[in-house]
């Protein structure tokens, strides 16, 4: 079983409820005082799973508790522009943690288009560094992604990748 499929829409319900400013980690919810989100004035508030998300991107170090969650990802979706952001956590003097945007990219969403977060190179396991933007039909399966983007952890920021690389599985909540 991989965490990350069934951990998504969970951080981004807890996301979504709190306020635009504030992230979540589930191994350590802090309250506004001990994070924040900085240089970011820009993020709308999360107001619906539909049109947001966010989540946490779960390094070796992160899986196996060696390190706490150090970077994650978000988006909003307002009218046909989807904008995303790639944050990393910082020590504040002992005082918590700080989350800062480190980069970010823009798209427009075409008709029955929709950010799908559960993606992968093919090949290998998810992993929440992939998302892509796909064309939302009724089946079970995504046809194959329009735009693709990596949330690197080593360098920090999104990069655009190949769109044949990479495969979405649609997430189910529930049974």
């Amino acid at each position: 079983m991989n965490p990350v499929r069934y951990l998504t829409p969970l951080l981004a319900s807890m996301a979504c409820a709190s306020p635009p400013h504030e992230h979540r980690a589930p191994d350590q919810p802090p309250t506004s005082q001990q994070s924040r989100l900085v240089a970011d004035t820009g993020r709308p508030p999360c107001d619906s799973l539909a049109s947001c998300g966010d989540w946490l991107i779960q390094t070796p170090a992160f899986l196996h508790g060696k390190e706490p969650a150090r970077f994650s990802g978000s988006f909003r979706t307002i009218g046909d522009t989807i904008r995303l952001w790639f944050d990393t956590a910082r020590n504040v003097n002992g005082q918590g943690e700080e989350w800062i945007a480190v980069d970010s990219a823009v798209a427009i969403l075409k008709n029955k288009e929709a950010l799908a977060q559960a993606c992968r190179f093919k090949g290998k396991e998810l992993d929440g560094q992939l998302v892509a933007i796909v064309r939302d039909t009724t089946t079970d399966k995504y046809p194959p992604p329009r735009l693709t983007w990596y949330f690197d952890v080593q360098t920090a920021r999104i990069r655009t990748v190949p769109p044949d690389s990479v495969h979405c599985e649609r997430e189910y909540s529930g049974e």
